[in-house]
């Protein structure tokens, strides 16, 4: 049928297949050529991108390896070095690092200033040693004495602060410091350390009044008579300045402001029965919730000695209460319920109507001490003082306080030249025996030891020239003299006597029961 529909011959018809079938193969086999040659072209692009990436990975790692020798001739160019200290003759270290460890033991301790340095220089690279504790405090003791035996021309406007200090024992330590009086600062600032110069510091167990004459008269023979001798309420202290006075010439007793306005503050309230059931309230309030859920509603600690020089933290510890009880809200009393916030704290509410004539008595005494510490005494200063706290007396008790501030203040300044201004507040003083106890740390809890000799270097920072000028003129054997005059035996050397004595004799009695066991046996 197919054959039967042609127009062209059998013959042309099979040619034509023919010649069409061997053109698809001449295709296929040209096509199967170019196929290999693309199998062969791709597997060697593949060798070569290969060859690419392995060429990539060498070259990145150079690269990360001259990165690196860059960083490190960076580092090593921009190294932090110490600045040129050349030791001093017989020492280890030079003045710039001795400068710098008593500057910081001064504010942290001898063991924590070696920690701080090596920290610091750890951060910079620096592989410097690090002096000891030992050596630290021997470097401080030695600009300690220094201090006190710095040669100053007499003057006729020296004023000695004066006072003494107690531990445990029957040892005290007494210390004088100097100010003059034309090197005050302006009025408005207060006294600094760096301002006053130490005269001396003296442990003894008797400090009567003669034994403070004989005091005063080797401190007047060293430095001369001083204008005024400013001390607290000690009679020792303020007795023995008659050993000084010749006829109607001789330095002034001066008082400390604060310690009177204390003792004032202490007749006007705290002889009030109203003042003592407040303070047995406060003490039955912190022993019953400082191990409770209100631990952070507890009071602060009462102190037996100098408590109304410390008696705002207490009111103002009172009047927060007392704001609390009357604000459920508080989000300090969260979860407290309101039953046992009364339970616990109500007891305040009976002293809510002392508690202002308390704070206007403190207000008084507030302004007081801020008055002097920044002004001095001077004619004008009982009537600047009024004019200053009258607003904050409010009250009768605040009103009694205030007088008798005033009229301590014209008795004082009675003696007093005219245009002469002194200081009347011992606090630098008393702030120094709170840098020396931290530089004590627990040791302080145990008497005086010979790191008493470094109570001149807590006045003022030293620098490179002045551990120069110190250390040439004095010596390790200086202090070791200082300290076996003054300090031959300490209580904490005397508690160590004790325990080795107990052990000694401990151990003889063990080896006669050892000896007799073995002869009986």
């Amino acid at each position: 049928m197919f054959w039967g529909d042609c127009k062209s011959s059998l013959s042309a018809i099979s040619r034509a297949l023919f010649q069409s079938r061997q053109r698809l193969r001449t295709k296929v086999a040209k096509l199967r050529r170019q196929q290999q040659g693309s199998e062969a072209e791709q597997q060697r692009q593949a060798v070569e991108l290969e060859r690419a990436r392995a060429d990539a990975e060498r070259q990145a790692a150079r690269i990360a390896e001259l990165q690196e020798a860059l960083n490190r001739e960076r580092t090593e160019r921009a190294a932090v070095t110490l600045p040129p200290d050349p030791p001093l003759r017989r020492h280890q270290y030079g003045p710039r690092m001795i400068s710098l460890c008593v500057n910081l033991a001064r504010r942290i301790g001898f063991r924590s200033t070696v920690a701080v340095l090596k920290t610091f220089f750890k951060w910079l690279g620096i592989s410097s040693k690090v002096p000891t504790w030992q050596a630290i405090r021997g470097w401080m003791q030695r600009v300690g004495v220094a201090r006190m035996k710095e040669k100053n021309r007499p003057s006729t406007d020296c004023v000695w602060l004066v006072d003494h200090s107690n531990q445990i024992g029957p040892e005290k330590a007494f210390v004088a410091l100097a100010v003059r009086a034309s090197k005050l600062p302006p009025k408005g600032q207060t006294l600094k350390q760096k301002d006053v110069r130490l005269l001396t510091v003296l442990p003894g167990t008797a400090w009567k009044t003669e034994d403070m004459k004989k005091t005063y008269q080797m401190l007047a023979a060293q430095h001369g008579t001083p204008r005024a001798i400013l001390a607290d309420g000690a009679c020792e202290l303020r007795e023995g300045v008659q050993c000084l006075k010749k006829g109607d010439s001789g330095p002034l007793v001066l008082r400390d402001f604060k310690h009177f306005l204390a003792n004032r503050l202490e007749s006007v309230v705290g002889k009030n029965l109203r003042f003592g059931e407040f303070i047995q309230t406060v003490t039955h309030i912190r022993a019953a919730v400082q191990q409770t859920e209100l631990a952070h509603f507890t009071p602060p600690r009462l102190k037996q000695k100098a408590r109304f020089m410390n008696l705002k933290a207490l009111l103002n510890w009172a009047e927060m209460m007392l704001w609390q009880l009357d604000h459920a809200e508080s989000k300090a009393r969260k979860d407290v319920s309101p039953e046992r916030m009364k339970s616990k704290f109500g007891a305040l509410r009976l002293f809510s109507d002392q508690t202002p004539d308390w704070w206007a008595c403190q207000n008084v005494v507030s302004a007081g001490v801020k008055f002097i510490n920044e002004n001095g005494i001077d004619r004008a200063a009982a009537d600047d003082f009024r004019r200053l706290a009258e607003p904050l007396a409010t009250t009768a008790g605040s009103r009694r306080l205030l007088d008798a501030a005033v009229e301590f203040l014209t008795t004082q300044a009675a003696s007093l030249k005219k245009g002469e201004r002194l200081p009347l507040s011992t606090e630098l003083l008393e702030s120094t025996f709170a840098l020396y106890k931290q530089l004590e740390r627990q040791h302080s809890q145990g008497g005086f030891t010979q790191l008493l000799s470094t109570f001149g270097a807590l006045l003022r920072s030293t620098t490179p020239s002045s551990i120069r000028r110190d250390f040439q003129r004095i010596k390790v054997r200086d202090v070791q003299l200082w300290t076996k005059t003054h300090m031959p035996s300490t209580l904490n050397a005397q508690r160590q006597t004790a325990y080795h004595e107990f052990r000694k004799a401990k151990k003889q009695i063990n080896q006669k029961c050892a000896t007799k066991a073995t002869i009986s046996s």
